[in-house]
């Protein structure tokens, strides 16, 4: 479908043409649904993807573990990032979108930088703290850095869009409130070796002409390249046996996490089930480009390990307080799920073994 074209039938309604000459298209409901994610930076990036008339399910093609060690992290699992590459890069490799991240001096100079941008019909990116977005479970509670995309603006405000499955809306907020939210302090405490977050924005740009849908071979190729690393060693499910390890080797030391280890290792596990959630989607993509219906069922199997880690974040959140029993018992969980993960990616070699 080329860049800015409305598909007959489809019901969109147009955001704007930015500088770069595309069309921004919404997708409201109906046989076209909205995307939404388990972690707000896929939910964000993927949202923006849909407008631009490409298919998200592309920021599912990666899986796998990698060493990233924390500054002060409590838990052997974050050091462990739960994906090779970022959504930036997923989607520059297959669609050439263009992601430009700025940091702002100030509030003002955002405000200033969002009225030109959404003024254009450009929607923005924005890192804001939860605790001042009224619409979220964190309003005025806890502090958490988050993002939204920003639509357009409306009366003395701006129209934002929320995707991350935690915390969907689409509505207005008003310049006073956002702009608090993107200056609040607690961005800038960087937890765990972060950043300041403050006065950050993103747009997202294609490349001029028409949007060409990825071949088979592409689709072939990425799920080739991404089981065959999986599969390579120890730098794989090996990580998680060997936090699991050491876990089990002294439980006591991980039975009282901070406040803040709480918030990290849980949100660990929430992106890892938000990372297989898109696996999902994505193999249901790569079955239907390739006329693989296997990979329907390596779909199928992606959303039940989805919602297994999403059953180990709940166990970690509600019982590892209760002492050195927990902890064995959440290691136990990680073992098996890597021995799950091992199969699963195993049944990919196998497949594209076949002729």
């Amino acid at each position: 479908m080329a860049c800015g074209s409305v598909r007959r039938g489809a019901r969109r309604s147009l955001v704007g043409r930015p500088a770069e000459g595309c069309i921004f298209l919404v997708r409201p409901s109906g046989d076209d649904p909205d995307f939404t994610a388990l972690d707000c930076i896929a939910a964000t990036f993927g949202t923006i993807t849909a407008w631009l008339g490409r298919d998200p399910a592309v920021l599912g093609d990666d899986w796998g573990y990698r060493e990233r060690p924390l500054s002060g992290s409590e838990w052997p699992l974050e050091d462990v990032a739960t994906r090779r590459r970022t959504a930036e890069d997923v989607l520059a490799g297959w669609y050439g979108l263009t992601s430009r991240q700025i940091v702002h001096d100030g509030p003002r100079e955002v405000g200033r930088y969002l009225g030109e941008r959404l003024g254009e019909g450009t929607p923005v990116i924005v890192f804001v703290d939860a605790f001042h977005l009224p619409y979220t479970a964190q309003y005025r509670q806890q502090h958490h850095c988050h993002r939204v995309v920003l639509r357009a603006t409306a009366d003395d405000g701006y129209e934002v869009v929320d995707r991350y499955r935690g915390s969907l809306h689409e509505g207005t907020l008003d310049s006073r409130t956002l702009l608090a939210a993107v200056s609040a302090p607690e961005l800038a405490d960087g937890h765990r070796g972060d950043p300041d977050w403050r006065h950050r924005t993103i747009v997202v740009t294609p490349l001029p002409g028409p949007v060409t849908a990825p071949a088979a071979d592409r689709f072939r190729a990425s799920i080739a390249r991404t089981a065959t690393a999986y599969a390579a060693g120890a730098g794989e499910t090996g990580l998680l046996r060997r936090s699991a390890r050491r876990l089990r080797e002294a439980p006591e030391g991980f039975a009282a996490p901070t406040p803040v280890g709480m918030i990290s290792i849980s949100a660990w596990f929430g992106e890892l089930a938000s990372q297989r959630a898109l696996n999902a989607r994505f193999l249901r993509l790569a079955a239907t480009v390739c006329g693989m219906p296997a990979l329907h069922e390596a779909a199928v199997t992606a959303d039940a390990l989805a919602r297994q880690w999403e059953t180990i974040r709940n166990y970690f959140f509600l019982r590892i307080r209760k002492g050195a029993p927990a902890v064995i018992r959440t290691a136990e969980m990680l073992d098996d799920i890597a021995d799950q993960e091992k199969s699963w990616n195993s049944r990919f070699l196998e497949l594209l073994e076949r002729p």
